[in-house]
């Protein structure tokens, strides 16, 4: 990863609208994982944690969506690219 790429998730990225459905769509799974740990496992440290990381989890997805380049939707059919 590049300084130029670290230095761009402490910018402010302007969603597409097919951005934001699929940030919607990341924070609604978020939500409903959040709430079934709420009601199938006790209170503790390690809920907490659970909640936590799944909090931390939605924050990256969310980054992840907004920091592509080029948006999905500007980009040529196909697969999404991976990582290397």
């Amino acid at each position: 990863m590049s300084e130029d790429q670290i230095l761009a998730w402490f910018d402010y990225h302007e969603p597409t609208p097919e951005q934001t459905a699929r940030i919607e769509r990341v924070r609604a799974a978020c939500k409903e994982a959040a709430i079934t740990i709420m009601h199938e496992a006790d209170s503790s440290a390690d809920r907490t944690v659970a909640l936590r990381h799944l909090g931390e989890a939605s924050m990256n997805a969310v980054r992840a969506i907004v920091t592509e380049s080029p948006p999905r939707e500007m980009r040529a059919s196909g697969p999404p690219p991976t990582e290397g």
